[in-house]
């Protein structure tokens, strides 16, 4: 299954800004990660969408295609929050 462009951008980029730094010699750091055995880097949601605020999220969307991915790309300045300075 191929995932929509603009989500394996996101995640492409993402994983290639993190690669990068680490390949720059910069160290994680691991009281940043996470998941369920705590070596994942968390990723920020862009929004969440439940019941209660589903019409706003409808707004958010709306004019947009029906393979539109509600998402943000972060930036390089966001990245480097996982990594010691």
């Amino acid at each position: 299954m191929r995932l929509p462009a603009s989500r394996s951008c996101r995640t492409s980029c993402l994983l290639t800004r993190i690669a990068v730094n680490m390949l720059m010699g910069k160290k994680v750091d691991t009281s940043k990660l996470g998941g369920v055995n705590g070596l994942s880097f968390v990723i920020p949601l862009a929004a969440v969408i439940t019941k209660d605020n589903l019409d706003e999220g409808l707004k958010m969307c709306e004019g947009k295609p029906d393979a539109y991915l509600l998402d943000n790309i972060m930036t390089d300045e966001e990245v480097q929050q996982y990594f010691t300075q």
